[in-house]
């Protein structure tokens, strides 16, 4: 089965969100759904229950919850939903989450089909139809890109997790712990980057996204640099180039890392010239080099800081 449990909270908010505006469009449509892929009626009555208070997206974000031991990993999500009334009773709740892996996936799979419903309403009037496609596609499009973050591919029809893509939403958890555990300052500032770029991402802002996921790179070398007692060797604006000496001469980068840091932040700053590359695809590679990057440049200090 494919791994859904590794979808960020991000992506099951938006998964439950399309599946909620598509019950207010056609009501029946979840209850047929689940009937049709052999759910039980029960958990159909308690999620068709849920879509007609309008907290499906709730009964999703419990069951993910609840799989991940109460937190999400996600600081800004777990606050958002902390404090409310939960959208299942503990029993359905359970069931939801038994089967919550595998009605991920068939959702996500059949998402090409309501794209489909909304697009082919041939009788209804030019300008209701474009009201009605509007929400159902925008969202979709942005569940495409937050999957995208998440490490994986899909194309309308079926997702998949190849095993070479970086899970940026996993990746970032575990940087934001990382970062923390050493010590570094200015960490609101330098996450706020990092969700900056997931965020411009999501919006299709993909210029913005990778001179976002660049600051967030930035911003982490820096601290490591004062970190490492180097503030006042930094210089009052910080350059890039004065960063990279400063790491390096404090040995947190050798002679040849110092380079690649370098080529890497120019093809990072060059943002949009890379013509044979799709705009999405470009940010998106980026914003995972960055990843991995700030990865090497948190452990590089990590093995060199007095025990």
């Amino acid at each position: 089965m494919m791994p859904t449990d590794q979808l960020s909270a991000r992506s099951v908010l938006l998964l439950g969100r399309c599946y909620q505006d598509w019950f207010e469009r056609r009501p029946d449509a979840l209850s047929d759904f689940l009937f049709e892929n052999g759910y039980s009626e029960g958990l159909s009555r308690a999620l068709t229950h849920a879509a007609m208070q309008y907290q499906l997206k709730d009964a999703f974000v419990d069951a993910y919850r609840n799989r991940h031991k109460h937190g999400t990993g996600d600081a800004e999500f777990d606050d958002m939903f902390r404090d409310r009334d939960r959208a299942l009773s503990s029993a359905a709740e359970r069931a939801l989450c038994s089967v919550f892996p595998r009605l991920a996936k068939d959702m996500l799979n059949s998402l090409s089909a309501i794209r489909r419903q909304f697009g082919a309403a041939a009788s209804v009037p030019a300008d209701v139809l474009v009201e009605l496609n509007s929400m159902p596609c925008q969202l979709i499009d942005e569940l495409q890109r937050s999957l995208e973050l998440d490490g994986y591919e899909y194309d309308g029809t079926r997702l998949r997790r190849p095993d070479s893509v970086v899970d940026a939403a996993g990746e970032a958890g575990y940087l934001e712990a990382l970062y923390m555990s050493l010590g570094l300052g200015d960490a609101d500032v330098t996450f706020h980057f990092l969700r900056g770029a997931d965020g411009d991402y999501l919006a299709g802002k993909y210029e913005n996204a990778i001179g976002n996921s660049r600051q967030f790179l930035e911003n982490t070398l820096i601290q490591i640099a004062i970190a490492a007692g180097g503030a006042n060797e930094l210089g009052p604006k910080r350059e890039a180039v004065r960063v990279r000496e400063v790491l390096a001469d404090k040995g947190i980068l050798d002679t040849a890392e110092k380079e690649f840091f370098a080529k890497a932040y120019g093809m990072l700053s060059n943002r949009g010239s890379h013509p044979r590359i799709a705009e999405r695809d470009e940010a998106l590679f980026w914003h995972k080099q960055a990843l991995i990057l700030t990865q090497f440049a948190l452990l590089r200090y990590k093995t060199t800081i007095p025990r």
